[in-house]
């Protein structure tokens, strides 16, 4: 799942807490599914893959190549009652 220029156009240019909202959501997209023990290994290598280019991304722009983006608000990601990570709507500005 590459960044396309539409994705890091919209991560550059939109304020911190909307960029970092978008991440959360599409690496929740990618990673949220429950694991099939027996097909675990596999599918965790082809999620890290998938993620692969949003971690360049954020290594980018942590080091300065891009808009370094600010912290993740607090609140936004947060586990649930059952341990797994869920996405929390940041609240309105």
């Amino acid at each position: 799942m590459a960044l396309d220029l539409e994705a890091i156009e919209g991560l550059t240019t939109t304020p911190d807490d909307k960029a970092w909202a978008t991440i959360i959501e599409r690496v929740m997209s990618i990673c949220g599914a429950p694991l099939d023990a027996e097909k675990a290994p596999g599918e965790v290598t082809r999620r890290d893959r998938a993620i692969g280019e949003i971690d360049h991304f954020l290594s980018s722009a942590a080091w300065g190549c891009g808009r370094p983006l600010g912290t993740p608000p607090r609140g936004m990601l947060t586990r649930s009652l059952n341990g797994g990570p869920r996405l929390i709507a940041p609240k309105p500005s």
